[in-house]
């Protein structure tokens, strides 16, 4: 059918769907010069230090300001403290920002806060750090291998973190790697049993725990019969009554995925079905809400070699889609693998982080879904010197406010004509 929806229309909206792997290797953190990285290398446990306000500070990870230097397509590169790979960025559109980082060794992940000049430690935990959401500035969630931080406090700049209290299956704490939310009661986790083969399950908060004193928790689980025949991965939406949720199941012919959305049922309750008129999905995608009616869902199998995309658009406000498949195979570059991301503020406003099969990433830019025409993003401060350090995520609250983070990496989009902020 012709693609004419990308036009900007309030009545469009949209959803993106990425695939995701930790199977991916990972591209060797060369030195990169058109990178600003903090130059102190003496980060070490002994100079975590407690402020005032109770939160925890580390004078060895912070960075002193200084002013962003900006490509002419608007790309900031930031200063990243030495040794941090970023793997989750989350903003509230005002400019707060934060990222999570696998650190430098296992089991030290940390939470970085940026207030519009540096990065600086908000909390080093003692777990790994795999997801990152906010409700608000002051209400953050963070999951990771033991469990969920929640954020909370008088202001961004002090925040109190604190493990939250999951359901405990067969003896067995859940870690947390997938956290989307409506607001601040109506939060969704993915969370899983560790060990392989160890059940997945999908987790709900809708407020405070109505007895804690009694041992009930906020968050629960979902036993929505749908789900019980699928391990949930990764879970995103657009609304309360708009709920996504990628899983995985087995069938004679090995591993596949499946997409599930949690929609109004037509009995006033909302409920789980899988999305039947979808293409065929392979296990580990992610996913981007931002309505209801147009969706990019990403065909390529994490473990697979696939580069393709395929594009849905919906007249019936959801329940059905059309789908138009997309390639990587227009980029100036032949050993792209797969988009490892892929996030939208719009129809017309579409980004993938590309990965090669030997693990590099370049950004990239749709320029026109009819001719599956993309574009590498100018994001190196110099044409002789290019971005070689791996991009891992991407956040954004619209075309001239996006994050883009990864190995001692964080780049943030603003309007060309504006300069840095």
């Amino acid at each position: 059918m012709p693609f004419t929806v990308l036009a900007t229309s309030t009545s469009v909206v949209l959803v993106v769907v990425a695939c995701a792997s930790s199977e991916e290797p990972a591209a060797p953190l060369n030195d990169d010069a058109s990178v600003a990285i903090a130059t102190d290398a003496s980060h070490d446990d002994s100079s975590l230090v407690v402020d005032d306000s109770g939160s925890t500070a580390d004078a060895g990870l912070d960075v002193d300001a200084a002013p962003p230097v900006c490509t002419t397509e608007g790309w900031c590169h930031t200063v990243v403290p030495r040794g941090q790979t970023f793997v989750d960025v989350w903003g509230d559109g005002t400019g707060k920002v934060w990222a999570i980082s696998q650190g430098q060794s296992s089991g030290e992940g940390k939470i970085f806060f940026w207030d519009g000049a540096a990065w600086t430690l908000s909390y080093a935990a003692t777990a790994d750090l795999y997801a990152l959401w906010g409700n608000s500035p002051t209400d953050l969630w963070v999951g990771t291998s033991k469990g969920l931080l929640h954020g909370t406090g008088p202001s961004a700049t002090a925040i109190t973190w604190t493990e939250a209290t999951l359901p405990v299956v067969n003896g067995t704490n859940l870690y947390v790697r997938s956290i989307w939310g409506s607001g601040p009661n109506d939060t969704w986790a993915v969370g899983a049993r560790i060990g392989a083969g160890s059940p997945t399950y999908v987790l709900h908060r809708s407020g405070p725990a109505a007895d804690p004193d009694a041992g009930t928790t906020e968050w629960v689980i979902d036993t929505s019969p749908e789900l019980s025949s699928v391990s949930p991965l990764t879970i995103w939406g657009s609304s309360s009554d708009d709920v996504w949720l990628n899983a995985e199941y087995n069938d004679a012919s090995g591993v596949k995925g499946r997409l599930l959305r949690r929609r109004p049922d037509g009995t006033g309750t909302n409920a789980w079905r899988v999305s039947t008129d979808l293409p065929e999905v392979n296990s580990w995608f992610t996913g981007q809400a931002l309505g209801k009616n147009f969706a990019l869902i990403n065909s390529a199998s994490g473990y697979g070699n696939v580069t393709g995309f395929d594009l849905g658009v919906s007249n019936d406000d959801g329940d059905h889609f059309t789908w138009r498949h997309l390639t990587l195979d227009t980029l100036p570059y032949s050993a792209f693998k797969k988009a490892s991301v892929v996030w939208a503020s719009g129809p017309n406003d579409i980004w993938a982080i590309a990965t090669t099969a030997v693990g590099s990433t370049w950004l990239v830019q749709l320029k026109d879904p009819e001719t599956s025409s993309w574009r590498v993003a100018s994001i190196s401060l110099s044409d002789a010197v290019p971005v070689t350090r791996k991009m891992n995520a991407i956040w954004g609250s619209g075309p001239n406010d996006i994050w883009v983070v990864g190995n001692e990496l964080a780049l943030h989009k603003v309007d060309p004509s504006k300069g840095a902020p």
